[in-house]
Order: C-alpha cells, then sequence, then structure tokens
C-alpha cells in the first residue's frame, strides 16, 4: 500500500476556485506529459497550483490553516477537471460541517498516488511522474509602470478587437499612455478595430503585443472588479494583478496567476500587416509590423519559417530581407 504524507485541508470552494484560475493553460497533447496536469505544492501553511502549455503560465496560491511539510506531486489532467466538477462552491458538506463552517476537501499525496475526502466520497488518483519546469524563473518581478482599471470594460474591449483579429495569430496591439489605453487590432483583409478606456495613469508611454486569447483567457478566469496591470519601460513584460491579490503576469514565456500568465509578443513580434519577401527567385508573402523596423524577429510563411529584419521602406510599406 501507498505510504500517504500528512493530511490537510482546504474548503472545497477555495480548491475549486484555485483550479478555476489556473485549468486552462494545462497543455493537451503535448509530448512533454508532465505539462498534461497541474503540480500540488503544499509546503509550510501554503498550497500553490501551477500550469503551464509551454505559452502561458498559469499560478495560484491559497493559506493553509495548519503547517505541513513540502509535498510536490503533479495530478493528471483528467483528475484536475473531475475535481473541478465535483467540488463544491460553497456551503456545507452535505450537513457534516460544523454551523458555519464551509464544505472541506482532506488530501494526502504519496510517491505515485494523491487521495481526497471530500462530501462521502474518497478520490484516489495515479500521479504523473516527472519532474515539473521551476516556474518562479519565468514570472516576472520589479515592473516599472503600473494602471489600474476595471477588469468587465478591459475584457469586453478585448474581445471585440478580437473579432478582427488574424484567425491564425489572434493579435492585438495595446498602447498605454498618461490618460489612456488604445487596443488596435486587424488582419490579411485590411479590417481593423480599435477601442480606448481612459485610465489614471502617469507612466511611460507603452506599445505592446499580445494573443489576444491568452489575455482575455486569464481575465475570464478572474473574478475580481479591479485589476493593476504592470509593464517593464520596454513593454516587452507585463503582469496583471487583481485588486484582491489575483495576479496575471504577461512575458514572452507567458504566464498566467492568480499568476495567470499569457503571450506578450516581443522578440516574437506578432503578425499584422501583410507584405511579401523576396529571396532569391521565391518570393512568400508573410506578415509584419509596419512600426518594428530595424529589428529582428519570427515570421512565419506558409511555407516555412524564416529569421528576417524589417527596415524602413516608403511610407506605410515595409521592406523585409533574409538575416
Amino acid at each position: 500500500a501507498a505510504e500517504f504524507g500528512p493530511a490537510f485541508s482546504v474548503p472545497q470552494k477555495t480548491l475549486k476556485s484555485l483550479i478555476n484560475q489556473v485549468h486552462f493553460a494545462m497543455a493537451v497533447h503535448d509530448i512533454r506529459y508532465y505539462l498534461s496536469g497541474i503540480p500540488f505544492v503544499a509546503e509550510g501553511h501554503t498550497l500553490t497550483l501551477v500550469a503551464t502549455d509551454g505559452h502561458r503560465l498559469a499560478f495560484s496560491s491559497a493559506t493553509l490553516d495548519t503547517e505541513v511539510p513540502k509535498q510536490e506531486v503533479i495530478l493528471p489532467r483528467k483528475t484536475v477537471l473531475e475535481l473541478q466538477r465535483l467540488l463544491k462552491d460553497g456551503g456545507k458538506d452535505d450537513g457534516k460541517a460544523a454551523e458555519g463552517e464551509e464544505a472541506q476537501i482532506e488530501m494526502r499525496f504519496a510517491g505515485n498516488q494523491a487521495k481526497f475526502a471530500f462530501g462521502g466520497l474518497e478520490f484516489v488518483t495515479k500521479l504523473v511522474e516527472g519532474k515539473f519546469p521551476d516556474y518562479n524563473r519565468v514570472i516576472p518581478k520589479g515592473h516599472k509602470n503600473s494602471v489600474t482599471l476595471g477588469r468587465a470594460p478591459l475584457l469586453a474591449s478585448l474581445q471585440r478587437a478580437a473579432i478582427l483579429t488574424s484567425e491564425k495569430f489572434k493579435g492585438v496591439r495595446v498602447n498605454i499612455e498618461p490618460g489612456s489605453l488604445r487596443i488596435a487590432s486587424s488582419n490579411a483583409e485590411q479590417e481593423e478595430a480599435k477601442e480606448e478606456l481612459e485610465i489614471d495613469y502617469g507612466g511611460d508611454a507603452i506599445e505592446i503585443g499580445f494573443n489576444v486569447t491568452y489575455l482575455m483567457d486569464a481575465l475570464a478566469n478572474m473574478s475580481q472588479d479591479m485589476i493593476r496591470p504592470s509593464f517593464s519601460s520596454t513593454g516587452l513584460e507585463s503582469q496583471i494583478a487583481s485588486m484582491a491579490g489575483t495576479k496575471v503576469s504577461e512575458s514572452t514565456k507567458a504566464l498566467t496567476s492568480a499568476m495567470m500568465t499569457v503571450g506578450a509578443i516581443g522578440s516574437n513580434i506578432l503578425p499584422s500587416t501583410p507584405v511579401k519577401v523576396s529571396s532569391g527567385a521565391k518570393t512568400r508573402r508573410m506578415m509584419a509590423w509596419p512600426k518594428a523596423a530595424g529589428r529582428a524577429i519570427s515570421l512565419a510563411a506558409s511555407t516555412a519559417t524564416a529569421r528576417v529584419r524589417i527596415r524602413p521602406a516608403m511610407p506605410g510599406r515595409v521592406r523585409v530581407a533574409w538575416v
């Protein structure tokens, strides 16, 4: 029989909330099998859940009532989704909880198994073998600029802008200046969408590209009314924190949270304007940013992915050379 470690409990509502904030970042059918699940890390008075698909990383944590020695396991994707379905959002545990207490879930981990007890049910699952990447190394820190704004208005603006993004790349440009946040998107048919929000901001002017799907996933899985996006001075990294403590990080590594990380586009510039790229006798139609002059980036052609450099050309046009 498996030797389980010490038991610890959290309210079912808390665990379900943690799972809700990270589950969408799990990998699906990834050869790196340890990414197709969620690490549960219990240490001291903290329970941490993490998920990543290699493009974004979600991090959420909660405080435990009892102190436990460090235990770290990776739960399979199916187990996570089943727990998400079975756990209660609140209320008593089928009448077994004392007056005023929330329904609890008890957890115990072993070398290759995890056991969950709640609502008269005992749920035992195998664990995913392997070592999860060191997520603390990719969560950006020390951002210089930040702004506070409503989560719902930002999400609604992103949803509208997403309608006219490229079907393949789903990219939006975000410009932040004192007093305003502008969102713009376009596609190969030269259709454009523009959104603007009034904000209380006095920091540096920043222009940054995002995969709009990652941003919308992160915001849709947060419940707080207010969020605080934070940005580096270059705009290549950003982090969004809710006013209740939930964080959403954005970087070229792409994170989520209650640290939710998503994909800010820095060195890999998100395509926007159609251009033609010539190499000898070959000409390929590609997508590029007109404002990316002088920066080496990666662009995907219909038949290949090439390393190119965008250089200034005629007004409104882009000249792209192979490098």
